[in-house]
């Protein structure tokens, strides 16, 4: 039903001509020993207090008075006013008081009036004082106005005595926050660490304290302000009103409600009163610090933190900064602790080789981006690898059967910039980076080059030949690693069968599996806990460790059920983003396709172009959504961190 707001309007103006004390009014409500004479009509429909009164079949409804504590008469007479007569009596100066009134009454359209009020003026110049209402009102649209105009400003506040005063779960809304502002996570650290260091023990479900700001200016209704439970006593007798005093455990029936205990005939508003419970703040150190992007600080923050007794202490807390301390020393997939905030100078995107360049896929954006020109002859052939935060990028010219080739690599040293560290060194197609070192497959023979030494000290030999041997092979197709373990993943015979060669780095041992029913080009990725390979046909498949030291492969699922050139996929924070070439698959799809921006089931959509999407929409238990981006790739597709300036320029699509 559409309300007119002009019959609205004049309603309101009819209803304010009612005059208390002879127009029909039929229930008094006394106040500080003042009679309001009212109409039960009104307080029944606006009041949930008065609602519930009314209806429990209590004594002050058949006697039609009711003592209220709690309120002064001149908030009451206010409120009032706003439901006879529809106005807008919110102050600066009377708005606290009309909030908590309304609270107790329950009067739900003037309690989001006088929160509106409450963020549009109030917030920006007393953070403190709000915070202490908008806890003990439990009002959440308050906490989250004034969370989010802290997360624009962490830094300054984190600093401040208000900062201090938080509640946990506050605390970690804040960390949480997409849009807090923080030069680095350092800062972030170090606010929880003085949090939860101060010496002041919180008590739970306590209001906090007023600044001393606010107690001198504290009204008399301040200091009256009661709780819910104080709303009806049995302190005073006057003429024929009845006060109330309702024991908790007392139920009232009548015939339009359900059992109703004295909880639901009070107000909504929190117990102010002490509770025995104290919250120590050390306890949630461990759930603060698993909860930021720990994996972002610094080394000298990390050293800080294995230097402080209340980490030592913590158990979660040490287990955080011992993830940090991995991630430092070995990069690997994106952790959601090491993902950059929307708000960071960094940005986490997926880079890949597009026909002379080497772009970046964004996915906050949604877009390609260039970042840099590759070396002269990357046309021909050019693989792409990252170790230790620094890309790699290996050149080959095609020669013979098996795609041997002269190799150059490079080495990106800053935009637009790469520079040369081996030149004419005969790699297979394919080469795996890990713990610093390469490793190929050349000639049936195992090779590796320590890339510390190759950077730093030229005199040392290019490349070390391992004493393994594998059978020749036609062409490695791709190579991933597992743990300490590298994977060759090997063509047999270019139709159906792939090998995978397995190195242990360990214990220098080769193991050799055969993949059957496989063909074309093989995508392997990673997210925190798993190791994936991905088909042409869709197939999805998890690789596990074996107890002889070999791998095993885990048919998890089908993603697609076609041919589809797929050449990279990438997870981010529990979605999946796969990358392939648009050829051959358009007709299937019969939506409108954007080179370089990722398409995502939508059932609303597919249904409304009478579309089956061809990919599946998740995989539960490991891809909460799954993206197609589709790109004329031609290398691997990589998590990197890269400066968000670089982002800044017009995207190439």
């Amino acid at each position: 039903m559409v309300v007119d707001p002009n019959i609205a309007c004049n309603i309101m103006i009819s209803i304010g001509k009612l005059d208390a004390k002879e127009n029909f009014s039929d229930f008094t409500v006394v106040v500080e020993g003042r009679e309001f004479r009212c109409h039960r009509f009104l307080l029944n429909a606006c009041s949930g207090f008065f609602n519930a009164l009314l209806r429990s079949g209590m004594k002050e409804a058949s006697e039609s008075s009711v003592v209220v504590h709690g309120i002064s008469s001149e908030t009451f007479s206010t409120i009032l006013e706003c439901l006879y007569k529809g106005a807008n009596v919110i102050t600066r100066s009377n708005v606290i008081d009309l909030w908590h009134a309304a609270n107790l009454l329950q009067i739900q359209f003037l309690i989001t009036e006088c929160e509106k009020y409450v963020i549009d003026k109030l917030i920006p110049e007393d953070k403190q004082d709000v915070y202490a209402h908008a806890k003990l009102l439990d009002s959440s649209a308050v906490l989250k106005s004034l969370l989010n105009l802290i997360a624009k400003d962490f830094e300054k506040f984190s600093n401040s005595s208000i900062f201090l005063q938080l509640y946990p779960e506050d605390i970690l809304s804040l960390i949480q926050h997409e849009e807090l502002e923080v030069s680095s996570e350092d800062v972030v650290v170090n606010a929880i660490l003085r949090w939860a260091s101060h010496s002041n023990v919180l008590e739970e479900n306590q209001p906090v304290p007023l600044s001393d700001n606010s107690s001198k200016s504290t009204t008399p209704e301040q200091e009256k302000r009661c709780t819910p439970t104080e709303i009806l006593s049995n302190s005073e007798n006057i003429g024929a009103q009845t006060d109330v005093l309702v024991p908790a455990s007392k139920e009232y029936e009548d015939e339009n409600m359900a059992a109703m205990s004295i909880s639901e005939l009070s107000c909504s508003e929190k117990d102010a009163t002490t509770s025995e419970k104290k919250i120590n703040r050390q306890e949630y150190l461990g759930q603060l610090l698993s909860a930021c992007r720990i994996c972002l600080v610094s080394t000298d923050c990390v050293e800080m933190l294995l230097s402080m007794d209340i980490v030592l202490e913590n158990k979660q807390a040490l287990l955080a900064v011992r993830k940090a301390i991995l991630y430092h020393f070995k990069p690997g997939p994106w952790s959601s602790l090491a993902i950059h905030r929307p708000t960071s100078p960094m940005e986490n995107v997926i880079l890949f080789v597009e026909k002379n360049f080497l772009k970046a896929y964004s996915v906050y954006k949604n877009k390609t981006f260039y970042i840099s020109e590759l070396p002269e002859g990357a046309e021909s052939c050019a693989t792409l690898s990252i170790i230790n935060s620094q890309i790699f990028l290996l050149i080959q010219n095609q020669k013979g059967r098996f795609y041997s080739s002269l190799t150059s690599l490079f080495i990106f040293t800053s935009r637009n910039c790469w520079s040369q560290v081996l030149e004419n060194t005969i790699f297979q197609h394919n080469f795996a980076l890990l713990n610093n070192f390469i490793y190929w497959i050349t000639d049936s023979k195992i090779c590796r080059i320590n890339t510390n030494l190759m950077l730093y000290d030229e005199s040392i030999p290019a490349e070390i030949v391992l004493p393994l041997s594998v059978e020749r092979i036609f062409i490695v197709k791709n190579t991933l690693a597992f743990g300490h373990k590298i994977l060759f993943l090997c063509s047999e015979d270019q139709l159906t069968n792939f090998s995978v060669i397995c190195l242990d780095t360990h214990n220098l041992k080769v193991s050799r599996h055969v993949l059957e029913g496989h063909s074309g080009h093989i995508v392997s990725f990673r997210d925190e806990c798993s190791t994936f390979l991905l088909f042409q046909d869709g197939t999805l498949q998890k690789v596990v460790d074996c107890p002889d030291g070999g791998v095993i492969f885990q048919f998890l699922t089908k993603l697609w059920g076609f041919m589809w050139d797929v050449r990279g996929a990438v997870v981010f924070e529990k979605q999946l983003y796969l990358f392939g070439n648009l050829h051959k698959i358009v007709d299937l799809l019969n939506v409108q396709v954007i080179p370089g921006q990722a398409l995502v089931y939508d059932a609303e959509v597919m249904k409304s172009l009478k579309v089956q999407w061809p990919w599946s929409a998740n995989l539960p238990g490991y891809f909460d959504k799954i993206h197609v981006i589709f790109v004329d790739g031609r290398s691997q597709f990589l998590p990197f961190v890269v400066p968000k300036k670089w982002m800044d320029e017009k995207p190439s699509i």
